[in-house]
């Protein structure tokens, strides 16, 4: 059997349906083999499956020779920057990221700090699908190291980074929405560094996601955002099960969009660079692009998946990338994603400029946008895609068409984004436009189309 292993952003399944700990087994006999020996950084989220996927990941490493260094449960941020740090041959996070309890994944790093990229990922799945393993006799399996506390490793370099007396000088009062995810110890930790007076909700770490969905989204962040709108505190930030993402809530208790924030931070950076490339996905707002022309610089777009951001900025040499989704990667620091960076710049930009969170963003508009999700299968939507792709396009008012990650339909109207999700057996439709009404005749089209296809 071959095919695709890897989605969006490392392999993802349903624990014991499409991915169990088998799974987890060979892909440690494939990273241990295409590597041939070496030092592998392993960290994990909160998920229930996370011990019994990262034992078995950890057996197949062994097997073939290489030794692990186990961190526990950290942020995927903390797991990418030490593997960069550190030098380590490879990194490997066991999490499912903003997928719901029931999935469990794995996702690798280089020793950038950038996730692996698609040339990677077929060579690990050429190994795992031929079952080519070059195991070791019993005399060289590799080593196991525990460390302990590596969240210090991380904080104590975001603090060297940033001007953090400003930060403390300000004494800012926050909200740290942890979701039961693994931003537990390193978040306050962070916090209480820059002599933020704290709240945290959802602070337990918990496999199942009690307290809200692991992704944080403004369905899932109502309790949040009714305690911000109560007054008292500068500003909150909500993170996803490994942390990987951040999402802000201002002092009046209004979600701050992800590409929003990105439009901020990039007139930012580019008012004292002038120039400089910023990267993000089709995903984000086609305001993105006006605002940061507007202050000399110039936006690349990517496919969807922080690792696609990520290849941009290195590529390109970009000064910044980001997602509407809430992930901001900062390549003077490394090439992941990093949401305690992001949370540290935004109030230092803050302390530094005397404003808040509001006046940071005032004068940024976007266009109205619909996002809906339609369920199906992964061996459909190719099928799917197809057949939209051919009775869509028909439709008054299509000028251009971008073909980046799914179909990108610009029009009169403005512009609709449909694309396969590559996590989840899902089709996401964006719908963007100066007219709400036709968007949302456009996404109901959309949603008509892919359910008369499905019963076929």
């Amino acid at each position: 059997m071959t095919g695709r292993l890897f989605g969006t952003t490392g392999v993802r399944g349903i624990f014991n349906k499409n991915f169990d700990a088998n799974t987890a087994l060979k892909l440690g006999y494939s990273l241990a083999t295409r590597l041939k020996s070496g030092r592998i950084l392993i960290g994990k989220d909160t998920r229930t499956a996370a011990n019994i996927t990262e034992s078995a990941l950890i057996a197949g490493i062994l097997s073939c020779g290489c030794d692990v260094y186990r961190l526990g449960v950290v942020p995927t941020p903390t797991l990418a920057y030490l593997t960069k740090k550190f030098r380590y041959d490879a990194g490997v996070m066991v999490t499912a990221s903003h997928n719901p309890p029931e999935y469990i994944g794995v996702k690798f790093w280089s020793n950038t700090g950038q996730g692996y990229s698609r040339i990677e990922e077929e060579e690990i799945e050429k190994i795992y699908w031929e079952e080519k393993f070059k195991k070791t006799d019993w005399s060289n399996v590799g080593k196991i190291y525990d460390i302990t506390q590596p969240e210090k490793y991380h904080v104590q370099d975001i603090l060297s980074l940033i001007d953090s007396q400003k930060i403390r000088e300000r004494e800012f009062k926050i909200i740290l929405d942890i979701g039961n995810g693994a931003a537990y110890s390193i978040a306050p930790l962070l916090a209480r560094e820059l002599n933020c007076t704290t709240t945290t909700l959802n602070s337990q770490p918990d496999g199942f996601f009690p307290g809200r969905p692991s992704a944080p989204t403004k369905n899932s962040l109502t309790t949040l955002t009714k305690i911000m709108s109560g007054g008292g505190y500068d500003l909150a930030a909500a993170f996803d099960g490994d942390a990987d993402r951040i999402v802000f809530i201002d002092e009046e208790g209004s979600l701050i969009p992800g590409d929003v924030l990105l439009i901020a931070l990039s007139r930012y950076l580019l008012k004292n660079k002038k120039t400089g490339l910023i990267a993000t996905t089709i995903e984000s707002s086609i305001a993105v692009e006006e605002y940061v022309k507007a202050a000399g610089g110039k936006v690349i777009w990517t496919p969807v998946g922080d690792i696609n951001i990520s290849v941009a900025v290195k590529e390109s040499n970009a000064i910044l990338g980001g997602e509407e989704c809430g992930v901001y990667i900062w390549p003077d620091f490394h090439l992941g994603p990093d949401s305690f960076l992001t949370l540290a710049r935004v109030l230092e930009i803050l302390a530094k400029e005397k404003i808040t969170l509001k006046q940071f963003i005032k004068d940024i508009h976007t266009y109205p946008v619909i996002r809906e999700t339609v369920e199906c299968i992964d061996e459909r939507k190719k099928e799917v895609m197809a057949s939209l792709e051919k009775n869509f396009l028909n439709i008054d008012g299509v000028r251009d068409v971008s073909r980046i990650d799914g179909l990108n339909i610009i029009g009169e109207w403005g512009r609709i984004l449909i694309r396969p999700s590559g996590t989840e057996p899902l089709i996401r439709v964006t719908a963007e436009g100066r007219d709400i009404s036709k968007c949302e005749e456009n996404v109901s089209k959309i949603r008509e189309l892919i359910k008369n296809c499905l019963v076929v």
